[in-house]
């Protein structure tokens, strides 16, 4: 699915029309929500750029294009790295140069959904190891001058410190 955009609109487009017939609880639904790897990965966890930028252009072409825009920001977290930074570089400037407030925004749902299931303490360490994460990478994107990507992780740490707050303020 990372590198055949084709099969994920066929997916869509086979999702929607078992919608339009009330059919929710599709395969081709629970593909699109597990999908969680970015366009141009590999099998092996090799990471090409230009399949990643292929599968942008051939989202921006086609009838399923919003949805396949925000699947391809979702899950562009998911991009390998390919040095001492958070993520693929080239990845990263994409995003910075490309992304608009709506895919910024299921940039930050992928974030989100990176993070998984957490297993609390008494001391909420998981949370709060979560928090300074986020923070870390904000300060990093901040420092390469990707503003867009750390306004989303600091976004994110924000969220996990309420989150903390309202769990503490309920004990």
């Amino acid at each position: 699915m990372a590198n055949t955009p084709q099969y994920v609109e066929r997916l869509i487009d086979d999702r929607n029309k078992r919608a339009n017939e009330g059919l929710y609880n599709s395969s081709e639904n629970l593909l699109l929500y597990w999908f969680k790897i970015a366009p141009g990965c590999g099998v092996n966890g090799s990471f090409d750029f230009q399949k990643y930028i292929d599968w942008y252009e051939y989202a921006l072409k086609s009838n399923e294009k919003d949805e396949m825009l925000r699947l391809f920001a979702e899950n562009s977290y998911y991009a390998v790295k390919d040095d001492s930074f958070i993520m693929y570089r080239k990845v990263a400037e994409f995003i910075e140069r490309y992304f608009d407030n709506s895919l910024m925004q299921s940039f930050e749902v992928g974030v989100l959904n990176s993070i998984g299931p957490v297993v609390l303490d008494s001391e909420l360490n998981a949370y709060k190891k979560l928090r300074d994460e986020f923070d870390e990478k904000a300060v990093c994107c901040e420092m390469e001058g990707y503003v867009k990507m750390s306004r989303v992780f600091r976004s994110v740490s924000k969220m996990i410190e309420y989150r903390i707050s309202k769990i503490s303020n309920e004990e």
